[in-house]
């Protein structure tokens, strides 16, 4: 028997097996109900969202022996032909073939005779919008009074195509695309019926690919199960097969181009292009991944508004906290409209290499009111200085005889000796401004930019270095060494004194994870080391070590000696999982809450703060 795909297979055949579109199911369901059922419906949204499926489904319910029934047997020989596509009264027309007045007009003579056996006729128009405007005209008519047994159903992608005449004539039902948790489970569900096993990240990565598309998502299943071995499906398995960019290598490069690190945008580069990534691919990634900066950046709660785990979009919350929205914006508008040139370019790799330099070289923007303020207080200064000028100019000479005198005429040598030109009252002025720039202009040469300046930390006994005073260190060095800050974010951090009445810093990352912080860190460890041995006033050695994922520190405060310390990363998960736990307790402690909870016999699902 020949190998029937999972979208066909897996097709919903009830009303409670759609997923994602609960409010166009509630809508049909009360009609069905009712009775009142309409005689054309319009069904829109993105490919892969169950328009077809639904049409079919409404087909059934409108034939089924016990309808008009929002809930059909499934065992009629209506519904089993409807399901295996043999039911005569219900016709499928694709409208990318059947374009034509012709296929209309025949259309027309058909639906003039009863069903055969069913109580409705169902006409299903598939991708309605390519009909011409002369078969949308010669299916007016009808589409306004049809017979009382036809049904018609329009299923189209882009609606905005449609006549208004017909938008006017029918019920329209715009279909959602799934939320990637809810896709996420049913790639799990299927999984677990055909007997395998998968990490839910490699689901939650197989539905981001599907992009909200239950039938994209399932033929990427396919390809999976073709692809796969034995075991269980992993997340490197899925990546390896779909040739998808691993979101560790988008993440790193992209905080290196915000922290400005072109040695290490470079080397990545590099090692991307001779890993084998199509380099058109992986720039559109970027780009995507750097909407999705944007959107967290911007956004409070942007959970709904990106595909991504809620470990990665704290992750990544935590490390954009030293960038300002306005540097984003500026690098993902660059990138944006650099990709037009990399995809175009004779060598892509090279066109990629100029971009990504560009935007390491790009200076952050001002915002415009401190520009303003700038040129105000320059041309305030210049203009306090302008009369002073003038006055020089313009002043009476030295020596000059008093009113009503005569002056003796001036000499044949004097007269012929250069007179200097002084400006007249019409002539044209050099504005304040102008005259300050040049000035500036013609001041001294400008010298080459100095490393940022990092403040001292008030000075702590080496014996009495305590977490807290990591994390002042960390936030001092956040904006003037912002790749340094970024690696140190993920590390477990212990101190101890050494023999020679220094600090020794012992860094320790989960094992598997934060592979490129750690290179880093190894590279620079000389030059960290010196930088924390100014800012501390101690002799600073570090260590670096991996671990398993152990249990986080409950606090850093009365720790043994050598225990680690969760990182700053890590501790705001816990102290945001206490706090949440803390606002779920409140809320149940509630009378009122205890009360409507005990009468409706339900459960509290989420809670939400409201921000004043």
């Amino acid at each position: 028997m020949a190998y029937l795909v999972l979208a066909r297979r897996y097709r919903p055949q009830s009303f409670s097996e759609l997923i994602g579109q609960e409010h166009i199911i509630t809508i049909l369901t009360n009609a069905l109900t009712s009775g009142r059922i309409h005689h054309a419906f319009l069904f829109t949204g993105a490919r892969g969202t169950g328009k077809t499926t639904t049409a079919r489904l409404l087909a059934k319910a409108l034939n089924c022996n016990d309808g008009p029934t929002p809930t059909p047997c499934n065992q009629c020989v209506h519904c089993t032909d409807i399901t295996v596509g043999k039911e005569v009264d219900v016709l499928e027309i694709d409208g990318a073939t059947n374009t034509g007045v012709e296929n209309v007009r025949a259309l027309r003579e058909d639906i003039r005779f009863l069903p055969s056996s069913g109580r409705y006729r169902v006409i299903i128009i598939d991708e309605v919008h390519m009909l011409t405007v002369s078969a949308f005209n010669a299916l007016l008519k009808t589409l306004e009074e049809p017979p009382s047994h036809v049904i018609f159903i329009f299923a189209t992608t882009e609606p905005h195509k449609i006549p208004a005449t017909i938008l006017s004539r029918v019920q329209r039902f715009d279909f959602k695309r799934v939320d990637l948790s809810r896709l996420s489970r049913h790639v799990m569900d299927i999984l677990e019926k055909e007997s395998f096993t998968i990490d839910p990240q490699a689901a939650t990565l197989i539905a981001m690919e599907g992009e909200g598309s239950v039938r994209d998502t399932l033929s990427i299943l396919d390809q999976i199960l073709a692809s796969h071995q034995e075991g269980t499906i992993t997340e490197h398995e899925v990546k390896g097969i779909l040739g998808i960019t691993d979101r560790a290598i988008l993440s790193e490069l992209s905080l290196a181009l915000l922290a400005r690190d072109g040695d290490l945008v470079l080397r990545r580069l590099h090692d991307i292009f001779y890993e084998g990534y199509d380099i058109v691919h992986f720039t559109k990634s970027l780009v995507s991944f750097f909407r999705d900066l944007m959107v967290i950046k911007t956004v409070k709660q942007p959970e709904d508004l990106v595909f991504i785990t809620d470990d990665a979009l704290k992750e990544l919350q935590q490390h954009l906290k030293p960038f300002s929205i306005q540097h984003l914006h500026h690098l993902f508008l660059r990138l944006f409209n650099g990709l037009d040139a990399v995809s175009r370019a004779l060598s892509p790799k090279t066109a990629l290499e100029l971009l990504l330099m560009d935007l390491v070289l790009a200076e952050p923007l001002s915002p415009a009111m401190e520009l303003f303020d700038r040129m105000s207080r320059l041309e305030a200064g210049a203009r306090s200085q302008a009369p002073a000028a003038n006055a020089r100019i313009s002043g009476p000479p030295a020596g000059r005889p008093a009113a009503g005198s005569v002056s003796p005429a001036p000499s044949r040598s004097q007269s012929a000796s250069p007179t200097p030109v002084t400006p007249q009252s019409g002539s044209t002025k050099t504005s304040p401004v102008r005259a300050a720039i040049s000035s500036r202009a013609a001041g001294p040469e400008p010298t080459e930019p100095s490393e940022p300046s990092v403040p001292a930390l008030p000075h702590v006994p080496a014996d009495q270095f305590a977490f807290k005073d990591w994390m002042k260190l960390l936030d001092s060095i956040s904006k003037s060494h912002g790749r340094l800050y970024v690696c140190l974010q993920t590390a477990r951090f212990v101190s101890e004194v050494t023999s020679q009445g220094g600090l020794r810093f012992n860094l320790t990352f989960s094992e598997g994870e934060n592979t490129f912080s750690i290179k880093y860190l190894q590279g620079q460890q000389k030059q960290t080391e010196a930088l924390f041995a100014e800012l501390t006033g101690h002799p600073v050695a570090i260590t670096i070590a991996t671990a398993p994922k152990a249990d986080l520190a409950p606090s850093w405060h009365n720790l043994p000696q050598g225990v680690p310390v969760a990182s700053p990363y890590e501790l705001e998960k816990q102290q945001q999982a206490l706090k949440e736990r803390a606002i779920d307790e409140t809320i149940r402690s509630n009378p009122v809450v205890r009360k409507l909870l005990d009468s409706l016999g339900g459960d509290i699902i989420g809670q939400r703060v409201k921000e004043d």
